[in-house]
């Protein structure tokens, strides 16, 4: 009986350590900090965009190869020309 009393005496004081105030703050990471994105007014891309097309050009684009793209831009659309082959993004992107 006694074992029991000072091991239920242990626990109750082990808990009462682990009750103490907490202060979130001590591990909330407050750098660094991110950059304000701006949203789009109406069609306009967010500020962080990376405009792939915007309907002028294809600066974005080339061949896997790294050669111009052969693809025909007009009225803003961009048309695949038979034979031409893939475009990719000049720049790689992904996930983590």
């Amino acid at each position: 009986m006694k074992k029991i009393f000072l091991h239920v005496l242990a626990m109750l004081f082990s808990l009462g350590m682990l009750a103490q105030e907490w202060h979130p703050e001590l591990t909330e990471v407050w750098e660094p900090v991110p950059p304000v994105v701006t949203p789009g007014n109406g069609a306009a891309p967010p500020s962080d965009a990376i405009v792939l097309f915007d309907g002028s050009d294809m600066d974005q684009w080339v061949k896997p190869t790294g050669e111009p793209v052969g693809w025909k831009l007009e009225d803003g659309v961009m048309t695949v020309v038979k034979g031409t082959g893939v475009i990719q993004t000049k720049q790689a992107f992904g996930d983590i």
